[in-house]
């Protein structure tokens, strides 16, 4: 299988299983762009509506997974590592690239 393919079906199964748990979670994936969302969307107590950004990734053209956001309990780099993603093909690009690189991730 090729990278981009494998890297593609583990973010979708990430996404997939968190939403699994979490009512109301939907998965929003652009296998063009390479964009997987997990969001949420609806109404609050106060009958508010919302719409929330959970989770976030990239595939960039040097197929790593840019991690643009995550707003869970969930260590998604650590899951990432677990399916066999190197870190050197994680980028969490809500850290600086200093950290990023002195923790062994992706610049």
């Amino acid at each position: 299988m090729e990278k981009l393919e494998k890297y593609q079906l583990i973010v979708q199964e990430l996404l997939g299983e968190f939403a699994e748990t979490n009512a109301g979670d939907q998965i929003l994936a652009d296998h063009n762009t390479h964009h997987y969302q997990l969001l949420r969307a609806g109404e609050d107590n106060k009958k508010n509506y919302f719409f929330r950004v959970r989770m976030h990734f990239f595939i960039n053209s040097q197929q790593k997974i840019c991690i643009l956001e995550n707003r869970t309990e969930l260590e998604v780099a650590d899951y990432l590592i677990e399916k066999g993603v190197p870190k050197s093909d994680i980028i969490p690009a809500f850290l600086p690239s200093e950290v990023r690189k002195l923790a062994g991730y992706a610049v």
